[in-house]
């Protein structure tokens, strides 16, 4: 009988101990839940992947059979390695037998890079021959995969230079659909790619996608992760003043102004905020402005302020020669959107 009074008394002791704790835990001081917080990747780091490419999924009806060998081992090949070939001149007898083979497209950008690459060694690459080469491999990779593939069959670097050779040749923003498909495959491969958030923001405001509500909430919900990705990043905090001044929808009727007063409120507010900064004289100015339909001086006065504050910036001065060349059409459209994508983000 003792010996069951004193397990009656363990016993609720225990169940007291383990109810304290839940409560403890759940209320009075709850512990936090861990955040992993995704490493940010660079283009440049995609590009150092060796990557396979299916049979099922090559484009065997654009070239010869050797001509398609050849593309799909450029396209599996990293980026490095890629570019040694070249400049070691081991491809020079496959290129030969090719010439006319390949589409014209891809056979120029091919052209370009032997004369842009030259002078280059493994050692000493010129800028311009890493761009060339960049161009050619983006290319050789669009053309040996077969155009109806699905994204998602595709890792992230055959992804990334899809992606690059749409954004080149216009593709990319006259059939958004596709493309849209492409880059949320390969940021669901690569959540910690910030370029890839970069160019779904400009995809979904600059193509015909702005126009549906869904995607604006999309917009907004991109813009949101990459700000939570870097949130010091200049071309994130330039697509969203840009949003916020809807800049990227222009009217139909060019004779027809926006109201932004609200906007310019905004620009005014934030510009207290951060005096040094030069990109909210420069949206202010834009949005005065309005295609030459609005106030000219207070454009051309905001654009100077900022070019004091930047002395060096190249956008700046394009933009304050527009304002004031001679060429109506440079003056009509003086402001530059400066924000691209690019596979060379080292």
């Amino acid at each position: 009988m003792k010996a069951r009074r004193v397990f009656d008394i363990v016993l609720g002791l225990s169940l007291a101990t383990l109810a304290g704790y839940f409560l403890y835990t759940r209320y009075i001081n709850p512990s936090k839940p861990v955040v992993k917080r995704v490493k940010l990747v660079k283009a440049n780091d995609l590009l150092k992947y060796k990557t396979e490419i299916a049979p099922k999924i090559v484009n065997t009806t654009l070239t010869s059979a050797a001509c398609t060998a050849f593309l799909k081992d450029s396209a599996e090949k990293t980026m490095m390695d890629y570019a040694n070939e070249f400049i070691d001149h081991q491809v020079d007898s496959i290129l030969k037998t090719c010439t006319g083979a390949f589409p014209s497209a891809l056979q120029a950008k091919i052209d370009d890079v032997v004369l842009k690459c030259k002078d280059s060694t493994r050692e000493k690459i010129s800028n311009e021959c890493f761009a060339a080469l960049l161009s050619a491999k983006t290319s050789s990779v669009a053309t040996v995969i077969k155009p109806d593939v699905d994204p998602r069959e595709l890792n992230s670097t055959l992804l990334l230079h899809l992606i690059a050779e749409k954004f080149s040749n216009g593709d990319f923003f006259e059939h958004p659909d596709k493309s849209l498909a492409i880059v949320d495959a390969l940021l669901d491969k690569e959540p910690g790619y910030l370029g890839g958030y970069k160019v779904k923001m400009m995809l979904l405001s600059m193509s015909s996608l702005n126009k549906d509500e869904h995607y604006q909430n999309e917009f907004q919900d991109t813009l949101d992760q990459a700000k939570r990705l870097n949130p010091a990043d200049r071309e994130i905090l330039e697509m969203e003043i840009a949003a916020k001044g809807d800049v990227f929808n222009t009217p139909s009727d060019p004779s027809e102004k926006k109201d932004q007063t609200e906007f310019i409120n905004y620009l005014n507010k934030e510009s207290a905020k951060h005096p040094d900064e030069w990109i909210y004289d420069y949206y202010k100015a834009q949005a005065l402005y309005n295609n030459g339909q609005g106030n000219y001086e207070k454009a051309l006065a905001l654009v100077e302020k900022a070019l004091k504050k930047s002395p060096d910036d190249m956008r700046l001065k394009q933009t304050l020669e527009n304002l004031k060349s001679d060429d109506e059409q440079r003056r009509k459209h003086p402001f530059i959107l400066s924000i691209g994508f690019s596979l060379n983000d080292l």
